[in-house]
Parts: structure tokens; C-alpha cells; sequence
């Protein structure tokens, strides 16, 4: 699932930089009412690593920007 979602970059919402200088969380739409969440970690070699992989409520999301 996650490879298909790294391919689909239209599906892609926001880029987020991490602590570190090569990682990020990268937010996907899945549907209405999820989204696809990934902690990704770059490397000088090119190599893509998937530090964690979650899905999130856009609900709740919603409720803590208020």
C-alpha cells in the first residue's frame, strides 16, 4: 500500500520537514475521511527508507486545528 501511495503523487498533501535534514512526513489523501501518514528518511545514496506508517482520522485532525 505504501508503494502504491509513493507513486500516486497527486494524492500527495503536505510535506512536512523533519527534525533531521533527510527525513519527512509526507501526508497522503486516502478517502474522505482518512489519511495516509509516512515518516520517510532519504539518503546521499538515494535510497528511501520508511521509518513508521500510519493512517489518521481527518476528523480529529480538524478538532485540534480549532
Amino acid at each position: 500500500m505504501i508503494r502504491s501511495f509513493l507513486s500516486q503523487i497527486h494524492k500527495l498533501e503536505k510535506i512536512e520537514q523533519g527534525k533531521e535534514e533527510n527525513r519527512f512526513k509526507l501526508w497522503f489523501k486516502m478517502s474522505r475521511k482518512y489519511s495516509l501518514v509516512l515518516i520517510i528518511e532519504v539518503n546521499l545514496s538515494k535510497d528511501l527508507k520508511v521509518i513508521s506508517a500510519w493512517n489518521s482520522d481527518r476528523k480529529w485532525q480538524n478538532k485540534l486545528k480549532q
